[in-house]
């Protein structure tokens, strides 16, 4: 078991060195309404450093593959 996935990503050139910081306070959240009864908020930009957190999360977790039994046999036949 790894401690990090083999994954390949490039980060942003823009963002290099940017801190991690939040926007907790939501200034720039906007809720936008699917239907009478559903919504979505988007939050642009609630975090920076956004580069640096995926790295942090990347390499400080363990990874790893699991198989989980779903379904019963009988459920997934079709017959």
């Amino acid at each position: 078991m790894s401690s990090s996935p083999n994954l390949v990503w490039q980060p942003s050139l823009l963002s290099i060195g940017e801190p991690v910081e939040f926007d907790r306070s939501f200034t720039r959240l906007r809720r936008i309404h699917v239907d009478p009864e559903s919504w979505v908020d988007h939050a642009p930009e609630w975090v920076s450093g956004s580069d640096r957190l995926f790295e942090e999360i990347l390499n400080g977790r363990r990874w790893q593959q699991r198989s989980r039994h779903m379904y019963d046999s009988a459920f997934s036949s079709r017959g």
